[in-house]
């Protein structure tokens, strides 16, 4: 990985003297977080795609982290040919050795490898709900965090629907997050995922602040090198300007939020949820 070397300095809490193009070892990546050893209450976070919980909701990831949550991550359509090595590579750098997470991967193969061979999307969904119950009854969660299904992208809509259809049957605290960065990108797809969700279930949103966590969110994102090549600083005002937009949003809602602050956004069921904040303490709902 190639950085600059203000990223350097900030990425592993130390002054460097590294060059604008010398390269840095990811051992070095250090987070401003303490990860407790005792844990109390279980979740099992569920992502189409190794980066997209740490896309889509990497502060309150770290949040939990910092809660003496007891995590669990499985992500569903880690076989992605040549670059599969690679990316449950990087993954597991984040999962397991800077989180000290749990880290599961489901081998479905992603759309992008699994629509030259004609593959039966049926057959996928009902592979990706039995993985799902499988880590769900090994697990044991208190809350199940997964995605909206926000944009095209069929694999994040078999996982979303397969959570609506779980969320249906058993009794969980769920909550959805915003897939990123689609829903940065377009409204109409936001809100298409936003209303398939409130036809099927009771939700309500749930602004969480991570103004704290945020440079280290970057830092990990920052990781995912097969995936996309950012400088440093477009990391930051990327999540920086999401972050914003979804306090303006809350604010426009009449929620009690701060235009200071930058939030991460989820959708909670609100039959199971009496109290969301037992995940993450500073949200406003």
């Amino acid at each position: 990985m190639l950085f600059n070397k203000n990223f350097v300095s900030l990425l592993t809490n130390k002054e460097s003297e590294h060059m604008l193009n010398e390269s840095v070892n990811r051992e070095e990546i250090r987070l401003s977080i303490n990860i407790p050893k005792e844990k109390k209450g279980r979740v099992l976070l569920i992502e189409p795609h190794p980066d997209d919980i740490v896309l889509s909701m990497g502060g309150s990831l770290i949040q939990c982290v910092e809660n003496c949550i007891d995590i669990t991550c499985l992500c569903l359509f880690s076989k992605s040919g040549e670059q599969e090595s690679v990316r449950k590579d990087e993954n597991r750098f984040i999962w397991e050795e800077l989180l000290g997470c749990k880290l599961l991967f489901g081998d479905l193969t992603d759309y992008s490898y699994r629509k030259e061979e004609g593959t039966n999307e049926l057959l996928t969904y009902r592979e990706c709900v039995s993985m799902i119950h499988k880590t769900i009854s090994a697990v044991k969660p208190d809350f199940l965090i997964g995605p909206m299904g926000i944009g095209d992208h069929i694999d994040h809509i078999i996982v979303n629907e397969a959570l609506l259809n779980i969320a249906k049957q058993e009794f969980f605290k769920i909550f959805f997050y915003e897939d990123f960065p689609y829903a940065n990108r377009d409204k109409y797809y936001y809100m298409k995922a936003l209303n398939k969700i409130k036809n099927r279930l009771e939700i309500s949103p749930f602004y969480n602040p991570i103004t704290v966590q945020l440079e280290d969110k970057a830092k990990m994102n920052m990781v995912y090198q097969s995936q996309y090549k950012l400088l440093w600083n477009e990391v930051l005002d990327l999540f920086k300007c999401y972050g914003k937009a979804i306090g303006y949003e809350g604010i426009y809602m009449k929620k009690s939020l701060y235009s200071s602050e930058l939030y991460e956004r989820f959708w909670f069921q609100k039959v199971n949820n009496d109290n969301p904040n037992l995940l993450f303490p500073n949200g406003v709902y």
